[in-house]
């Protein structure tokens, strides 16, 4: 069922373009920023060279161009994308490629409806996100010193007038942008890809309370866009899960509090903190128990698993970030440019790779790459209590590279 917003809503009003700033290294990075500009600042040894394309439909100019092409170390350009989306990706070991695209958006048809001898008017349910705006500072940083997700610059935008979502569960494919889920929301819809860039379902600058719950196999894609999504602290299911999902700039926390995905998806410049302990579950920011094959990306993110309360028995935190060869092989995984919050004796691992677990059904895991990761070293100078890793396996196509505690201290493969 579609929901239909009443007839005289007004136009969703653009969100202003803000600035963010990244520094990239000379090695290759990815980077999506939604109605953002960028700033970037080549660092290290060579410069970066830049090459920009596309356009989007709707805006003639939709590219602007700072200092020039070819960036030396040290030197900033400023790149803006007129339309709703920047896309950063890898050229060449020094090179970066910038397009613009347009996120396909869907009108919904207003409909009427006349009960016989009596007229009704339902007023408008809107929640109203607060009003507070934040203003990413353009000041350069480092991949050590910070830039990483955080409450101001993931979740709803500030300021987002919400209508109620009152459609039940997703059973189509559409485009949802400004709503309030305040029962959580199911999504059963499926064009039959597995990809971000056929999305079936795109969710957008909306705020989840309870479960989005994506299905175990056979839905999606779905995209989901600067969205808050708050557990329920009725359940121990995931908040955000399970299969084919594409997460961009959430802010998810609350209930169990972990994303969850067993199958291809991506987490990207998001924040997943705040869990609490529900029952005797497991918990991390993000979970997998297999991949089904992948791929999984998780990339600028911050996890912290740091959950109030206390534990029952068995319960407790795993790690920030687990995956788990239970349902199928740990395999096509790539973690990059995440920061790990340290434990306070929540967890003795910041991270369980997949990469050997003998326990499990699966146990050994195959092309899973954790590179250029900032693990907070916190009170244990291990990020974990007991170090980060404890399952790492060298080969079968694995690879740890630019690892490093937020010191600066760089950690060796495992």
């Amino acid at each position: 069922m579609t929901d239909t917003p009443p007839a005289d809503t007004p136009p969703t009003t653009p969100q202003p373009i803000k600035a963010l700033t990244r520094t990239f290294q000379t090695h290759p990075k990815r980077w999506i920023a939604v109605g953002m500009a960028a700033v970037l600042t080549a660092v290290g040894g060579t410069g970066i060279g830049l090459a920009i394309s596309g356009a989007s439909t709707d805006k003639p100019a939709a590219i602007t161009q700072g200092a020039g092409l070819n960036m030396a170390p040290g030197e900033s350009d400023a790149v803006t994308c007129g339309g709703p989306q920047l896309s950063i990706l890898p050229a060449s070991a020094t090179g970066l490629s910038l397009q613009c695209a347009d996120i396909p958006t869907t009108t919904l048809p207003s409909t009427t409806t006349t009960v016989a001898g009596s007229t009704t008017t339902a007023p408008a349910t809107t929640t109203t996100a607060p009003a507070t705006t934040t203003t990413i500072p353009s000041t350069t940083t480092t991949v050590v010193s910070g830039g990483f997700p955080n409450a101001s610059n993931t979740g709803v935008p500030a300021g987002t007038v919400l209508t109620n979502w009152t459609g039940g569960t997703i059973s189509t494919c559409q485009t949802i942008t400004g709503k309030n889920f305040p029962n959580g929301v199911t999504v059963t819809a499926t064009n039959g890809t597995t990809s971000p860039n056929t999305p079936c379902v795109t969710i957008n600058n909306s705020h989840v309370n309870g479960v989005l719950f994506v299905g175990y196999g056979g839905t999606g894609p779905t995209v989901i866009n600067h969205t808050t999504v708050v557990g329920s602290t009725a359940t121990t299911a995931a908040p955000v899960w399970q299969f084919n999902f594409y997460g961009n700039y959430l802010n998810v926390s609350g209930g169990r509090g972990q994303v969850d995905c067993d199958g291809p998806c991506s987490l990207s410049n998001s924040y997943v903190h705040g869990l609490a302990y529900e029952g005797a579950a497991h918990l991390q920011a993000f979970e997998s128990n297999g991949t089904g094959g992948g791929p999984e990306l998780l990339e600028h993110n911050t996890f912290e698993c740091r959950p109030t309360g206390s534990p029952t028995s068995g319960g407790g935190c795993a790690a920030d970030v687990s995956f788990f060869g239970d349902n199928s092989q740990v395999a096509n995984v790539t973690i990059d440019n995440n920061y790990f919050v340290s434990s306070t004796g929540q967890f003795g691992f910041a991270l369980y790779s997949g990469g050997i677990e003998s326990s499990k059904a699966f146990p050994v895991g195959k092309n899973i790459v954790v590179s250029n990761n900032t693990f907070e070293a916190g009170q244990s100078g291990k990020c974990g209590d007991t170090g980060v890793v404890p399952d790492w396996q060298v080969g079968n196509g694995n690879s740890w590279v630019g690892n490093h505690f937020d010191t600066g201290v760089a950690i060796p493969t495992p």
